[in-house]
């Protein structure tokens, strides 16, 4: 908190830093319900200035992140007025931008948003398909198994070879191909698997190895 800073939420909490040094006597009712609803009193002694204490309640400790002098519970209810001021004055809910015309959000963080949704869905569909590569076929490179666990190199392969068909239907985009993936699984109707990029391009290219007729016409062209 900045000192000779005169917004609202440094005065109410320099009211609540009074109120929680005032002593026990002065504070404590006859009553069970004047006791239930009295915030909890600190000692004195440990609300000095290098104990890690919530600047703005002066109870709870702190976040615990690097320039966060509040703690949670305070944060919570911070942004979400702030929230409600800023969705009564029609800016960005998020960050208090202009917002997109029949949007709660600015285009800035409606993208932020949206990329945040497509990994999540990402992450479930690979989740639900096993998280690793799922090839197992004796003429891959691999001996067995395949043994690549790694989300980030990942690709989604279509067992009946009809991606063209999900990639039309979504019409080349991002997030309705992943929210489309999920939903499938979702149905129990999906042909997909997890394969790793070099299962896969070999996968793709197995079409090109030779046939036992092709190798028989070849043996007859060189005799």
């Amino acid at each position: 908190m900045v000192r000779g800073c005169r917004c609202s939420h440094s005065r109410r909490a320099n009211e609540t830093g009074s109120m929680a040094r005032k002593p026990m006597a002065a504070t404590a009712g006859t009553g069970s319900d004047t006791a239930m609803t009295r915030k909890p009193e600190r000692p004195v002694e440990l609300l000095s200035a290098d104990e890690e204490i919530c600047t703005r309640c002066k109870i709870r400790a702190r976040t615990g992140k690097k320039g966060q002098y509040w703690c949670s519970p305070c944060r919570v209810e911070y942004n979400k007025a702030r929230r409600i001021v800023w969705a009564a004055e029609g800016r960005c809910t998020r960050c208090g931008a202009e917002r997109v015309a029949d949007r709660q959000s600015c285009a800035k963080c409606n993208i932020s948003r949206r990329g945040t949704v497509t990994e999540a869905n990402r992450l479930w569909v690979f989740r639900q398909l096993g998280g690793r590569c799922a090839c197992s076929r004796s003429d891959c490179f691999h001996p067995q198994a395949c043994p690549v666990a790694d989300m980030r190199v990942l690709q989604i392969d279509h067992i009946d070879k009809d991606g063209h068909h999900h990639r039309r239907d979504t019409k080349g985009s991002k997030d309705k191909r992943w929210l489309a993936y999920a939903e499938a699984i979702r149905a129990g109707s999906h042909r997909l698997q997890i394969l790793c990029p070099t299962c896969h391009v070999l996968k793709d290219l197995s079409r090109l190895l030779p046939t036992p007729e092709v190798e028989a016409a070849a043996d007859r062209l060189r005799a």
